[in-house]
């Protein structure tokens, strides 16, 4: 994996991947301030750091990627001040996905979404497969 150095906000970092997407088949990109705020229990700045992220998701859909998964790594209520056991929204798109037709993407949303729940580790693998880099899945 090669570290792109240069952005430092959530447009920045989706613009760059409209800069370099012909060059890379993979791109992992980390929206840190939900996680910071939520270990601080700044519950308003979290919100706010939600509110810049969807404000800055139509430059990442400029050029619809193959496969888009927007999670995170792990949950981070304010209450809990850290990192906690709570499961995490996974929003899977691509051209195989499907649709599960919910309006909104959030914690309840996802629990009733067609992915259900499932350990972290099977993400890797629902990608590939949505991006068809996959001869056979399951085997």
């Amino acid at each position: 994996m090669t570290k792109l150095e240069g952005p430092h906000n959530i447009t920045e970092q989706f613009e760059r991947y409209l800069a370099e997407r012909e060059n890379y088949d993979f791109f992992f990109i980390h929206f840190k301030p939900t996680d910071m705020y939520g270990e601080d229990g700044n519950f308003d700045a979290k919100l706010k750091a939600v509110e810049e992220f969807d404000a800055a998701l139509p430059v990442l859909l400029r050029n619809q990627p193959d496969v888009l998964v927007i999670t995170g790594d792990h949950s981070t209520p304010c209450p809990v001040k850290g990192h906690s056991w709570h499961p995490q929204p996974v929003l899977l798109v691509s051209e195989l996905s499907g649709s599960d037709k919910l309006q909104r993407f959030t914690e309840t949303g996802a629990n009733q979404g067609s992915l259900g729940l499932f350990e972290a580790k099977y993400l890797l693998r629902l990608m590939q497969a949505n991006a068809k880099m996959l001869d056979k899945f399951g085997a």
